[in-house]
């Protein structure tokens, strides 16, 4: 092995993490895989690094594509350059990582690891046979269902360090004994496909492992511990809003991982819960559970009557046009200026990678458009106002494309279906107001392409539908029914919710802001732009990406924490004073968006708030 991966200027850690990237695919039937791995934390340049005492070893995740077609070693090479670019990335916590990656806390990252332990003193003397051994986690820890200790040495040796109740010992034995014959298959011939590699695993010999039982929290001083009812419910929302096991008295929300939409949800969940209306202010002035929990006290004592609180109900007589939401109306209005403008059209493209069940997919859809009534909504005149129409069945506006042609038509192909999809008019008064089609580039490769009408939709909104039919296929591939929650209202109720409460005081109060801050001369920005404002609007843009580094990122988390802002506060600071740079100006505008999901009822729902 060693001989191999010197020929091909690989190295036999690149080798060890290929083939069991190749197992967890085969395993799981996936071909986007995660595992852990250990890297020193020595730097070459840091000095001195390889002779210091101390805990500089790091876990961080490393995320491998099985492409079944693709030939093992160019497959290798590509590994081995993903984790060279990876040292540069490699001295941020484990817990930092989990963190930006938004995935909930109670789950993890990865649920296997890797660790070559390529000490400096170890041999590098041509490797003679293989030596496996079955550890059982009795008596040792692990932080991980299954752990692969590999010890280079003059014999490789390969330790399973596993979770007995997670992996019996007969599935960790095959692990370990398929882990073997793929290192023998590779060295007798490296010159072959994925495919030929994941066929020598032997079909009736899977491991099955089992689901993990519920965490349970650290034990906690009591003095930390939420023990009033009003602390214990707060704590409760905390942990289903951050993803988090446990939270003590004085842990901060934006330290959690909270951020300005989060923000939001949370006092969506205290009005919903306590019927009380606390400003987002007051947690970015009270960030602990306990100061919070003293204010929300406070608002609970001096609010005795909370009528005025109650969730948004639905209509109940459906067979009849509906009002516009003012979002809505406002769409509808530029739609009736520019007849068939596609700069209000949502699209989105979702790259599927194994078996794609069309007519699973299909009753999928049909769920969603079902369980939705916006994805059924057009919108008509009546008596010269706009109206939105629920039909109450509408067919399934899904495409097939096959596109199982050459790699470089195909590229090329996909580019312009996703273009066209994008720039597709849609009729408001016809519908439907969304699509989706299938690209079809392999018999385990799609990409699915959805388009909505902003009209119907918003950003938030397609989140919504993607978790939706991923949480549907799932049980329906499954042979289950509809695990999803029934919707409280519909976006129907919202429209006509909102019309009556922006009425009488709340109006004037709105008003009275608004002018307010917007009262007097308003700012135009004056960009010294390379080309004179158009007379008429174009929509003709352009994206410019790019990416700060991970060290800048981290230092613009901690400047938020430390001033008790938000990410997005902070970085809309720094573009003002970009734009006070260019421009001279002292008295800005900037428009922001804003999720407006600040009320329980309409978390869930898809369409334009």
């Amino acid at each position: 092995m060693q001989k191999l991966a010197r020929q091909h200027h690989l190295t036999l850690n690149t080798v060890i993490q290929g083939i069991w990237a190749l197992l967890l695919s085969h395993y799981s039937q996936t071909e986007d895989v995660v595992f852990g791995i250990t890297v020193s934390g020595r730097p070459p340049a840091l000095p001195g690094s390889e002779f210091m005492l101390g805990l500089l070893i790091n876990t961080i995740p490393l995320r491998v594509q099985v492409d079944p077609a693709a030939m093992l070693l160019p497959w290798l090479q590509a590994i081995r350059a993903e984790t060279v670019e990876l040292q540069q990335y490699e001295n941020i916590s484990t817990g930092q990582i989990h963190q930006w990656s938004e995935l909930p806390g109670a789950l993890p990252l990865y649920e296997s690891l890797l660790v070559f332990e390529n000490y400096p003193n170890l041999s590098t003397a041509a490797l003679a046979d293989l030596e496996i051994q079955i550890e059982q986690t009795k008596g040792a820890q692990t932080g991980y269902p299954l752990t692969l200790l590999v010890k280079p040495d003059a014999t490789l040796q390969i330790v399973g360090i596993y979770e007995s109740s997670r992996l019996d010992q007969t599935s960790v034995g095959w692990i370990l004994n398929h882990f073997l014959h793929l290192l023998e298959q590779v060295a007798a011939n490296p010159e072959q496909p994925l495919s030929a590699l994941k066929q020598q695993i032997p079909a009736s010999e899977i491991p099955q492992i089992k689901r993990q039982a519920e965490r349970r929290s650290p034990s906690l001083p009591p003095h930390f511990l939420p023990t009033t009812a009003l602390e214990k419910t707060l704590a409760e929302i905390w942990q289903t809003l951050l993803g988090v096991d446990s939270v003590r008295l004085h842990d901060h929300f934006f330290e959690l991982g909270g951020h300005s939409l989060l923000a939001t949800q949370l006092m969506s969940r205290l009005r919903t819960h306590f019927q009380v209306e606390l400003p987002l202010r007051c947690l970015f002035e009270h960030p602990t559970l306990a100061g919070l929990a003293a204010q929300l006290e406070s608002a609970l004592e001096g609010s005795p009557d909370r009528t005025a609180l109650e969730p948004i109900q639905p209509v109940s007589k459906r067979d009849r046009p509906f009002p516009l939401s003012y979002a809505q109306e406002r769409l509808w209005f530029v739609e009736q200026l520019h007849p068939g403008n596609t700069a209000y059209n949502e699209p989105a493209a979702l790259q599927i990678d194994g078996t794609l069940d069309l007519s699973l997919f299909r009753q999928c859809l049909a769920e969603v458009m079902n369980r939705h009534e916006i994805l059924r909504t057009t919108f008509l005149v009546i008596q010269g106002q706009p109206m939105q129409q629920i039909a109450p069945t509408l067919e399934v506006p899904l495409s097939i494309v096959d596109l199982q042609i050459s790699a470089e038509q195909q590229s090329a192909a996909v580019q312009q279906w996703i273009q066209t999809e994008a720039q597709r008019p849609f009729d408001l008064m016809q519908g439907p107001l969304w699509w989706v089609t299938v690209l079809q580039l392999g018999d385990r490769q799609q990409i699915v392409l959805l388009t909505l009408h902003h009209i119907i939709s918003d950003g938030w909104s397609k989140g919504v539908l993607v978790h939706e039919l991923v949480t549907l296929y799932r049980a329906f591939a499954a042979g289950q029914s509809s695990p999803l929650a029934p919707l409280p209202i519909q976006y129907a109720d919202f429209a006509v919710w909102q019309r009556q409460w922006l009425t009488g005081d709340k109006l004037d109060q709105q008003l009275t802001y608004w002018r307010r801050q917007l009262g007097g001369t308003l700012p135009v920005l004056n960009l010294p732009t390379d080309f004179p404002r158009p007379e008429v609007q174009t929509f003709a843009g352009a994206i410019a990406p790019f990416r700060l580094s991970s060290e800048l990122t981290q230092a613009l988390h901690h400047l938020s924490q430390k001033t008790g802002t938000t990410l997005f506060m902070t970085l809309l600071a720094a573009f003002q004073v970009l734009l006070y740079r260019y421009t001279g100006q002292i008295d800005l505008m900037v428009g922001t968006d804003v999720a407006n999901r600040n009320r329980a009822e309409v978390e869930g729902l898809i369409g334009f708030l």
